[in-house]
């Protein structure tokens, strides 16, 4: 979320920006004990002239990875802020002119994790011992708020550290033909969130589906996710 509003942020009057897709992975360092988010973008800036898109991505990646240098803080993913970041963050280069040359590449990043919000709701499945947490998360695809349909899931147990293990689940659509809105996708994943104080995203991926017509590029993303809950290893 921070890495893409901060590229929203500091967009240049000198290029157009266009979000080709965006992953992001939690990672943990067990030489110190430390957990951070590991943040790749893949852009194409437009300008004018081939050295002006190439100027403009290298100062944007400066400006963006100043955020690696900021320390923890609490962070709540409101379904708010997801369909701001997901739908309205300017992903496409709108009012690119003709005739633009074009440089593409790989911003990468480092940023510490976000301290989860104490204000979420108790988790649904923690107070049922029958609902598994592949349940929750196929529940809210199909009967959520936003629901986006059947997906696959697959979860496996790892220890994280000598204290605590994770149940990491992982997501994706159940049909390889199936694409949603970024806003649909961010509303998904906001709710897995936003009903459980123990579950969080800990890996996404939200490229573009290929081969589709133009007229349903707005509707052309597809993703991939790992939901993860830690709990204390017995």
């Amino acid at each position: 979320m921070r890495a893409l509003e901060a590229v929203e942020a500091v967009r240049d009057p000198r290029g157009y920006i266009r979000i080709r897709a965006a992953e992001c992975d939690s990672i943990i360092d067990r030489s110190n004990h430390s957990e951070y988010a590991r943040v790749f973008l893949d852009l194409t800036v437009y300008a004018l002239d081939a050295g002006t898109a190439r100027a403009v991505f290298d100062d944007l990646t400066l400006t963006v990875r100043s955020l690696s240098d900021t320390p923890p803080r609490s962070e709540i993913v409101t379904r708010q802020r997801a369909a701001r970041v997901f739908q309205e963050v300017n992903w496409s280069a709108d009012g690119l002119p003709e005739n633009c040359l074009s440089y593409s590449d790989i911003l990468r990043l480092e940023l510490s994790r976000g301290a989860p919000s104490q204000t979420s709701t108790p988790a649904s499945f923690a107070s049922s011992e029958r609902q598994s947490v592949e349940d929750y998360v196929r529940a809210i695809a199909e009967n959520g708020l936003a629901p986006i349909g059947p997906v696959n899931t697959h979860s496996r147990i790892t220890q994280s550290s000598r204290r605590t293990r994770d149940m990491r689940v992982e997501i994706r659509p159940e049909s390889s033909d199936a694409h949603f809105t970024r806003r649909q996708i961010g509303a998904f994943l906001s709710e897995l969130e936003a009903n459980s104080t123990l579950a969080r995203i800990t890996r996404i991926e939200i490229q573009r589906v290929p081969h589709l017509p133009l007229w349903d590029q707005e509707n052309g993303w597809t993703f991939e996710a790992i939901l993860t809950l830690r709990a204390a290893a017995f």
